[in-house]
Formats: structure tokens, C-alpha cells, sequence
């Protein structure tokens, strides 16, 4: 079967939905190479990519009567892994951060990265998160709102302006629509970053855009 990707969609739920306790079988599949090939990265679909589902392998092992005889079975995890960098790209680290997501809490600090590293639930489509530029300065601290798994392929439009809202670029609305606003956020980070400002979704732009939200690359199953 095939199943049309749709925003906020997330390969590790999609497996889950199916029974699958990994994501390879899937995305393996020799069905998906055109996908694969498309998007190298299976952690960042886009709506409108159709994933093959194949039918669930049947394992058989062999076991003596009148023994006791332990299987463990391995469970997925999904992982939110955000970054986060002050007006100068520069990570901020060692900052105290709250977050929630599918009800349950997560507390500790931005690591050398400026990163948060946190295990949520499979079902989790979004979640809050607070950090404080200082701990004990209710005045310094951030809140954001979280869309999980709604960060797709630079290449498309929706991508494009996920990512540079997210490094803090106002290009409007999040859709489709490739508008002045979002040309002019554009121009802006190609200056910042030393590239040419077309304002066009050129590869140097995607290339530098993909480097600064450093996705993840292991396997989550």
C-alpha cells in the first residue's frame, strides 16, 4: 500500500501507525528508491511524497518444549532535537530550558551546542518550550510553540519558509506561497550569510540552509 505523506507527518509515526518497530523496512524498501532518492533524508518529507508500505515479515524461531524462553522486542523512540542560536548564529549554551509535549514535562540545559536533545512520545505533534537567557530572570525568558514534524525539504516553498522562521526570518504566513515577503526574508539571510541575494531558492542557499539546521541523521527505531 502506498500512504500520501501529509504535513506534520513523521516516518517514525507512520511506522508506528503501520506495526513496524523500524523505520528500515520501510524506508529500505526497494519501492522507495525513488523517494530515497528525492529526499535523502527520511526524517524531512514533504506533503504530497507517497511512502510504500510493504506487508509485515513474519519471523520464526525455533524453541524447545517445556523451556522458558525470552524474546525482547525492540521499541521505537522519536527524538526532538532543536538547536538554538542567538542573533548571531552563535549556539546558546548552558541555558536553562522547559519543556512540554504530550503532557508530560522535560527540564535541563541547552548542551555545548546550544542544543535540546529530548525522547517524546510518538503521538507527540507539538509542544512549548521555554528557555531563560538567564535562570531566575523571568524577564529573559524565550517561549516558542512547537509544530513537530512540520519542517519539510528546503526545496519546496512551505520548507523554505520553515526554515527561516525558525532562525528568526519573517516571511509571513507559513504556506505555499512564494511571495515578496518571503523573497525579501531571503535576500536577507543570503546577505547574512555571504551569499549572493537574489532572493532566488538557489542551491548555494539550500546548501547553506541545510548546514545550519544540522538534521539528524541516525536511525530512530
Amino acid at each position: 500500500m502506498t500512504h500520501d505523506i501529509r504535513r506534520g507527518d513523521t516516518i517514525v509515526q507512520i511506522a508506528h501507525k503501520y506495526g513496524f518497530r523500524s523505520i528500515d523496512p520501510i524506508w529500505t524498501h526497494a519501492n522507495n528508491a525513488a523517494l530515497r532518492a528525492k529526499r535523502p533524508n527520511p526524517y524531512v518529507l514533504s506533503q504530497g511524497d507517497q511512502l510504500f508500505i510493504p506487508e509485515k515479515e513474519m519471523e520464526e524461531h525455533a524453541c524447545q518444549t517445556n523451556q522458558r524462553h525470552v524474546f525482547r522486542v525492540k521499541n521505537m523512540t522519536q527524538w526532538l532535537h532543536q538547536k538554538l542560536l542567538d542573533e548571531d548564529d552563535k549556539p546558546l549554551t548552558g541555558k536553562r530550558y522547559e519543556l512540554q509535549v504530550a503532557g508530560k514535562q522535560y527540564q535541563g540545559e541547552t548542551n555545548g551546542e546550544g542544543a535540546i536533545r529530548v525522547k517524546v512520545p510518538l503521538d507527540a505533534k507539538r509542544g512549548e518550550l521555554k528557555v531563560w537567557l538567564k535562570d531566575g530572570d523571568a524577564d529573559s525568558c524565550l517561549e516558542w510553540s512547537l509544530q513537530l514534524g512540520h519542517l519539510e525539504p528546503v526545496e519546496t516553498v512551505f520548507g523554505l519558509k520553515g526554515h527561516l522562521a525558525n532562525l528568526g526570518y519573517d516571511c509571513g504566513p507559513p504556506d505555499d506561497t512564494l511571495d515578496e515577503k518571503t523573497k525579501s526574508a531571503l535576500r536577507e539571510f543570503q546577505s547574512g550569510h555571504d551569499l549572493s541575494a537574489t532572493g532566488e531558492n538557489d542551491a548555494a542557499t539550500r546548501n547553506k540552509l541545510r548546514e545550519l539546521f544540522d538534521y539528524p541523521v541516525e536511525a530512530v527505531s
